[in-house]
């Protein structure tokens, strides 16, 4: 019944996941699924994972007091808490969204903080072919007619992959950064 609604760009009916992933390969959150027609902006305005991170400065609790810290225009250095998201420029441009400049000049600053956050970015990237390459179903593609059963199949195939992370020792510890088998080594 949801065919129409469903039909992405392509034509074909299909549901979209939103991931949010750190820079080891590990799934952090999952928000979904929703219609293919739904595009990022709105996406990221309903997910319950970017609402926990600290969007609009409300801090509700996941990494909350997480510091980091950055450089101002003027060379200084500041501290901010809380987390913050890489993203394309299909993102709203919120305070915690990090999105690259739009047409910047690759010789300018702004241009080159682009393209090493395009590069930061790809880690995401990685994460979707680690997942394609372990789990056929999600190669080839979920050729399921239920969206509850593709919503199982999708969590399953997130889920296991991050217990083959702490298998193939690739994990990172949270406190200290670290891969968890380094702990103790440094």
């Amino acid at each position: 019944g949801d065919l129409n609604r469903a039909k992405g760009k392509e034509g074909n009916p299909t549901i979209a996941f939103q991931c949010i992933t750190d820079f080891n390969w590990c799934i952090l959150g999952i928000y979904g699924p929703l219609s293919s027609t739904f595009n990022d902006k709105h996406i990221v305005k309903v997910d319950t994972n970017v609402q926990t991170i600290c969007v609009q400065k409300i801090c509700l609790g996941w990494k909350k007091d997480v510091v980091w810290h950055y450089y101002t225009a003027g060379g200084g250095v500041r501290e901010e808490r809380g987390m913050y998201l890489i993203c394309d420029n299909g993102y709203l441009h919120w305070p915690e969204s990090i999105c690259p400049y739009e047409s910047a000049d690759k010789t300018t600053l702004e241009g080159f903080f682009s393209t090493y956050l395009e590069s930061v970015r790809k880690d995401v990237e990685c994460t979707f072919g680690i997942l394609k390459g372990r789990w056929r179903v999600l190669k080839s593609g979920i050729r399921v007619h239920n969206t509850e059963a593709a919503d199982n199949i999708w969590l399953t195939c997130c889920a296991l992959h991050n217990l083959l992370l702490d298998v193939d020792g690739l994990s990172v510890g949270w406190d200290s950064g670290v891969p968890s088998s380094w702990e103790g080594e440094i």
